[in-house]
């Protein structure tokens, strides 16, 4: 008797995305074949409204009611609280803030993405070396921990299994443990590509370049707009790789792989 697959219902999750790159899909149809060469720019149009909208705020803060009632004097009572906190310390001996925050810092046993940089500038300078070398450093750890995780979910009957066959420590982890451990390994790769573009941001203090100095330089410049058209982008490519690699995951290689380590 035959049997027939069915594909499970789409969900709404899905169908969004659909819609989203069906829309973006038509736009980018319809800018090249509306122009009889390729376009040498294609303008976002968000930046200039928010400019405007910048520039409204600026002319009115102090006569709109919803800053002389709401925001005026809530940025007072946190600017209070500030002067108090600086005040304290201030007031404290100069020691006792760092050995604060270092005994913090060994407690949650983590940093903060910038303290990365600071022996890196040291060692290398500015550039883009220091900055790629502070990426690494800062998105490696989940690839190795997952990637240990991986090998050590292994099932001892498999490896037990090379050994007896006369595999030699090498061909056990290349032939038995990595294709087994594969689905952790891509959740992995997944995971330093997501960090490696949370610091990129991080990464333009010490010259790294691309979208995040673009970011940078529309804080400077305060341009809003133009800083949400660059951050659209960095997410829009963070989105890709992101569903690239979990399609890695979820490929029928990979499902294989996990079926056959369940059965083991």
């Amino acid at each position: 008797m035959n049997t027939v697959a069915i594909a499970p219902p789409a969900t709404k999750r899905t169908k969004a995305f659909a819609i989203v790159g069906a829309v973006v899909a038509a736009l980018v149809i319809a800018q090249v074949v509306g122009s009889p060469s390729f376009p040498s720019n294609w303008y976002a149009h968000l930046a200039d409204p928010i400019n405007s909208w910048q520039g409204w705020l600026r002319a009115n803060r102090t006569t709109h009611w919803s800053f002389t009632f709401f925001i005026n004097p809530l940025t007072d009572l946190v600017d209070f609280f500030l002067t108090l906190i600086e005040d304290f310390l201030t007031w404290l001996p100069w020691f006792i803030p760092p050995i604060v925050v270092f005994l913090v810092i060994a407690r949650r046993k983590r940093w903060v993405a910038t303290v990365y940089l600071i022996p890196i500038v040291l060692l290398f300078g500015i550039g883009k070396v220091p900055a790629a070398i502070a990426t690494v450093i800062y998105a490696l750890p989940p690839m190795i921990r997952l990637t240990a995780l991986g090998i050590q979910q292994v099932p001892r009957s498999a490896v037990e299994a090379s050994r007896m066959f006369g595999a030699t420590r090498r061909q056990t982890l290349t032939r038995v443990e990595m294709p087994l451990a594969i689905p952790s390994i891509v959740t992995g790769i997944n995971q330093t590509v997501m960090m490696a573009l949370g610091i990129v941001v991080i990464a333009t203090l010490v010259g790294a370049g691309g979208l995040g100095q673009e970011i940078n330089q529309t804080v400077r410049a305060l341009s809003p707009g133009k800083g949400l058209v660059v951050s659209l982008a960095v997410v829009a490519v963070a989105f890709v790789l992101d569903r690239v690699s979990l399609a890695l995951v979820n490929s029928p290689g990979a499902k294989n792989t996990s079926l056959s380590r369940r059965q083991l």
